[in-house]
């Protein structure tokens, strides 16, 4: 054979490089990403030449792969090299080694996880420059955020290695090696995750609760119709709240309410005065625990309803069965937060949310709306939720 020697030699050094991993590495990659699955995070990846399209088949598989099942949610995964009229646009206007930084401008959502491949990560130069700068801003705009970074590297670990919270190293100084044993790398950790998402069984099930127009009657200020208390003195439990509580907690049920509550943000409500309406919630109602979204309305949180953050939070926190469980809510905000977190969903009717028809039961009130629960507390399954007409 012609070529016998080099692919011996090939195959030893393979070998050899298996030996050298930092298995605790891979296994902290795999934690982070199952932690993104469960909380709906989104997952950036990024690379240049051939890691490029390491990069773009890993976010490929994310996005499917790890839970690819009929309605099964996946990992919100973006390859930021994949447009390729905006990368040349971004380069074009903006420098070769802004590009990554300059996108996730645009993209980046609060909790990403930045996921980079580099040979050499991000040291050496060539004939235009360093290398890989465009990854090293990239990754640190996600880290400036509060956002995970995990790298993939090879040789020393180049600056990447410093920079991310997660660094996993190829032990091989030969670029065909290095990048060989990324896409081995991405295809441990991808059928891993599918493996562990697939035997995921969280031991809870819960209510989720809004807050005002709920458990908490809603008020009038001038012109304001029907919104949250801001004071004290206008604050009042619900009629039937701590009984539809108890009930509910007595089919095994937690119970978390859910609350928006952008009145801190705008000065209209002081965080004593929440603080205190919230202590009595749990002593009048009994409720679990409270979480709470302080932002402005459309502040580009995750966790402002309608998106699914403080469900997937209290998921997180309590282990629990998201399709097993219930959002119970007076507004579209509450029934699509409780529809991207995967669980049934139960409308309070009201007059002013008659227009809203994408819910799955409707309850008259607090009462109605745990006998829908009791009658449907042994379902295992996620429901298919359909449009309904009131009648």
């Amino acid at each position: 054979m012609k070529h016998h020697d080099y692919i011996n030699k090939y195959f030893e050094d393979t070998k050899e490089i298996l030996t050298g991993f930092d298995r605790e590495k891979i296994d902290q990659v795999i934690e982070a990403l199952f932690h993104a699955w469960r909380r709906d995070l989104w997952v950036y990846t990024m690379g240049n030449g051939g890691s490029a399209s390491t990069a773009n088949h890993f976010a490929c598989d994310l996005g499917k792969t790890i839970n690819d099942k009929m309605n099964a949610r996946a990992i919100k995964a973006m390859c930021l090299g994949d447009n390729f009229p905006i990368v040349t646009a971004t380069i074009n206007d903006r420098g070769w080694d802004t590009l990554y930084d300059q996108l996730l401008h645009t993209y980046y959502t609060p909790g990403g996880i930045g996921v980079a491949f580099s040979v050499h990560g991000g040291s050496g130069k060539d004939k235009s420059g360093l290398w890989s700068q465009n990854i090293l801003r990239g990754l640190q705009f996600i880290k400036d955020r509060g956002g995970t970074t995990i790298g993939f590297s090879g040789f020393d670990g180049g600056a990447m290695k410093d920079l991310c919270d997660i660094s996993v190293v190829v032990p091989a100084f030969i670029t065909p090696l290095v990048e060989s044993f990324h896409l081995k790398l991405h295809h441990l950790i991808v059928f891993r995750l599918k493996e562990k998402i697939e035997n995921y069984a969280p031991k809870n099930k819960a209510v989720f609760l809004d807050q005002d127009g709920v458990l908490v009657d809603l008020v009038d200020y001038g012109e304001e119709k029907r919104v949250a208390p801001r004071s004290l003195n206008d604050f009042h439990i619900a009629r039937g709240a701590r009984e539809m509580v108890d009930r509910i907690k007595k089919m095994g049920y937690l119970t978390v309410v859910v609350t928006n509550q952008p009145d801190i943000a705008m000065g209209k409500k002081s965080q004593a005065t929440l603080n205190e309406m919230h202590r009595r919630i749990k002593d009048e109602t009994g409720v679990d625990d409270i979480m709470v979204c302080p932002h402005p309305i459309d502040g580009g949180c995750r966790c402002h309803k309608p998106n699914p953050g403080m469900l997937l939070d209290a998921a997180d926190k309590y282990d629990i069965d998201l399709p097993r469980s219930f959002m119970v809510g007076d507004w579209w905000r509450d029934i699509d937060a409780g529809k991207s977190a995967g669980c049934k969903t139960i409308l309070l009717a009201m007059p002013s949310n008659d227009h809203i028809i994408h819910y799955d039961y409707l309850a008259r009130n607090l009462e109605h709306a745990a006998k829908i629960i009791e009658a449907h507390k042994n379902d295992t399954h996620r429901i298919v939720t359909h449009t309904h007409e009131r009648k």
